[in-house]
């Protein structure tokens, strides 16, 4: 008869409170969709859901975190969808080291913003982001200044941060919260939601096969922000 330590036992155990946890914020979902027709409780509900999954499977959790997204939008809260698939699109490449499905979170955030007309205008230029890249103190003091700033002005407006590939290297790079944090929006509590569910990750713009030249990657769009790796793979 197999013995089971304390420490699986107690593994076990957190994995089914866990999975427990994600059917039932995907049961209350698919009620707030479909029955109340109330799209935004849908969408926070699919998010729980998928937050919940990331600790058991990222693969599993993207199904919800789409869900999520498709919810925002059916709501008319398009920044909002647009936010949280450009934060896709980094935990995803960031935090499991999946640079399909990151990019595909980027590209449908970019998407987002064509179909609905809603320009970014990145305030960090490509020598901006080389210079924070390069840790000049100087810089990283004035962008950490610009970025603390834009985050408080998000919060009295109620809207959701505006995030571009460039946006999301130097808020993770210089705001301490960003990388640990998922700040979403409550409206039915009016306050902003903090959820803490990753450890800290390290983020770096760079090619996953190990290059970090700026000429190994080529910008979607000229404003988008997101980048495709052009580089070949070596035979």
């Amino acid at each position: 008869m197999h013995e089971f330590t304390m420490t699986q036992i107690d593994l076990k155990v957190r994995l089914f409170i866990i999975s427990d946890a994600a059917k039932t914020y995907s049961k209350a979902a698919v009620l707030a969709e479909f029955k109340l027709i109330d799209y935004h409780r849908a969408s926070l509900n699919y998010l729980e859901a998928a937050i919940s999954l990331c600790y058991i499977s990222p693969e599993r959790a993207c199904v919800y975190f789409r869900k999520s997204i498709k919810a925002f939008i059916n709501s008319e809260e398009i920044d909002f969808a647009i936010y949280l698939s450009m934060l896709c699109g980094y935990m995803y490449g960031a935090k499991f080291s999946d640079d399909c499905l990151s990019i595909q979170f980027y590209k449908f955030a970019h998407r987002l913003r064509i179909q609905n007309q809603k320009d970014h205008k990145c305030i960090i230029k490509d020598k901006d982001l080389r210079e924070i890249g390069k840790d000049n103190p100087q810089e990283l003091l004035k962008w950490q200044t610009i970025i603390r700033s834009n985050n408080t002005i998000c919060k009295k407006k109620n809207k959701p941060l505006d995030l571009c590939l460039k946006c999301i290297y130097a808020h993770a790079k210089l705001d301490d919260d960003f990388d640990g944090y998922l700040y979403f929006q409550d409206q039915y509590k009016k306050s902003f939601k903090i959820r803490k569910p990753f450890s800290k990750i390290t983020y770096v713009v760079k090619n996953r096969r190990g290059s970090r030249d700026e000429i190994n990657y080529t910008p979607v769009s000229s404003d988008s922000g997101i980048c495709i790796n052009t580089q070949k793979k070596s035979s």
